[in-house]
C-alpha cells in the first residue's frame, strides 16, 4: 500500500513527521550504546551499507531512475559534506547527554537561513537577524555555563563537533535547495547513501572491532531506523506546507530527554531547557520570515526540509 493516499491533511503529516523524529532519536541512542567499542566512521559506514539496502527497496519499487551525468556531481558532493556533518554528530554523540546535544542540532536552520543570504542571494531581513541572535544566545547559555565539566576527557572536542555539525549540515541543505527541483526523494536517499559509503570504504578495508552477536542486530536497526525515519520526514513535508510540518523536529528534544534519562540515567540541566527555548524561538522566528518571504510556502519534500532544517543525522 502507498503511504502517499493516506496523507489528506496535515494533522496526518504532522503526525507521520513526529514518528519520523522519534525514530531517528532513536536510531541516535542506539549509535549512543555502540560507542566506544566503534568510532563514528565505523558506524556511519556500517549504517550507510544498511541503507543501501533499505533505500534499495524504496528507489526501485518508486523507480525514479538514475541521475544524469550532470547530476553526480551534486549528489557526491552534497553526500560529502552530509557525512563530515553526520560524523561529527555522531562523534559528539559519544561524548555529551543525548537532549544537549540535540539543543545544537536546532541551529541548523539559523545557519540555512544565512548561508541561503550569501550563495543564493536570498534575503536577510531583520526578523533573520533577530532569530540568529536569539539562537545564538541560547547555546552561548549552555556552552558558558558549563563548557567542559559534564562530558569528561572528551569535553572540549565533543563540543566542538556538537557545535559544527549544524553549520556543516545547513552549507549541504542549501545545496540541496538548488539541486532538489528535479531530483526525487527516492533517488536522493538511495544516492546518498552509495556515496558515503563509498567515500568510507577505503578508511574500513582494516575496520576493527567488526560487529559481532548482539551489535550486529544494532548496527542493521541503526541502517533501517535512519533510512525509515528520513524518507518518512520526507514524505511528511512532502504532503504539507512545510512550515506546518517544521514543528515536529522540536519534540526531538523531548525524545531526547526522556530515551537519555531511562537509558542512559542524563538529566538535562535547567540552562539547557532555558537555552532550548531561546534556539526554539530563534528558529521560528527564522521560520516564520522566510515563510513571509515565500521561501517555505509551498514547496517539494527536498525542498521543504532544505529550507526549514533538520538534523544532521538525518
Amino acid at each position: 500500500m502507498k503511504l502517499g493516499p493516506v496523507l489528506n491533511s496535515d494533522r496526518k503529516a504532522l503526525a507521520l513527521a513526529i514518528l519520523a523524529i522519534f525514530l531517528l532519536t532513536v536510531m541516535d541512542a542506539i549509535i549512543k550504546s555502540l560507542q566506544p567499542q566503534f568510532n563514528a566512521a565505523q558506524i556511519m559506514y556500517l549504517r550507510s551499507l544498511v541503507g543501501i539496502a533499505c533505500a534499495a527497496g524504496l528507489f526501485f519499487y518508486h523507480k525514479p531512475g538514475w541521475p544524469r551525468i550532470e547530476q553526480w556531481q551534486s549528489h557526491i558532493s552534497r553526500s560529502a559534506i552530509i557525512m563530515m556533518a553526520g560524523l561529527l554528530f555522531f562523534y559528539a554523540l559519544g561524548q555529551m547527554p543525548l537532549a544537549e546535544l540535540f539543543v545544537y542540532t536546532f541551529t541548523a536552520p539559523i545557519f540555512i537561513a544565512l548561508f541561503g543570504a550569501f550563495l543564493l542571494k536570498e534575503r536577510l531581513n531583520g526578523p533573520v537577524i533577530l532569530g540568529l541572535a536569539l539562537g545564538l544566545s541560547g547555546i552561548l547559555l549552555i556552552v558558558m555555563t558549563d563548557p567542559t565539566a559534564r562530558f569528561g576527557g572528551g569535553s572540549i572536542s565533543g563540543l566542538a563537533a556538537a557545535i559544527l555539525s549544524p553549520v556543516i549540515y545547513a552549507f549541504a541543505m542549501v545545496l540541496l535547495r538548488k539541486q532538489s527541483g528535479t531530483e526525487p526523494v527516492e533517488r536522493i536517499v538511495f544516492i546518498q547513501s552509495i556515496c558515503i559509503s563509498t567515500m568510507l570504504t577505503p578508511a574500513m578495508v582494516w575496520m576493527t572491532p567488526l560487529p559481532v552477536g548482539y551489535d550486529i542486530s544494532k548496527v542493521i536497526a541503526v541502517g533501517i531506523l535512519g533510512t525509515t525515519g528520513s524518507y518518512l520526514l520526507a514524505l511528511a513535508f512532502s504532503k504539507a506546507e512545510a512550515a506546518k510540518v517544521a514543528v515536529s523536529e522540536y519534540t526531538g528534544l523531548i525524545w531526547a530527554a526522556l530515551i537519555g534519562y531511562v537509558v542512559f540515567q542524563e538529566v538535562p540541566r535547567p540552562i539547557v531547557w532555558m537555552g532550548a527555548l531561546l534556539v526554539i524561538a530563534g528558529c521560528i522566528v527564522v521560520a516564520r520570515a522566510r515563510k513571509n518571504d515565500g521561501l517555505i510556502k509551498e514547496q517539494k519534500a527536498t525542498e521543504a526540509v532544505s529550507a526549514i532544517g533538520g538534523s544532521p543525522r538525518d
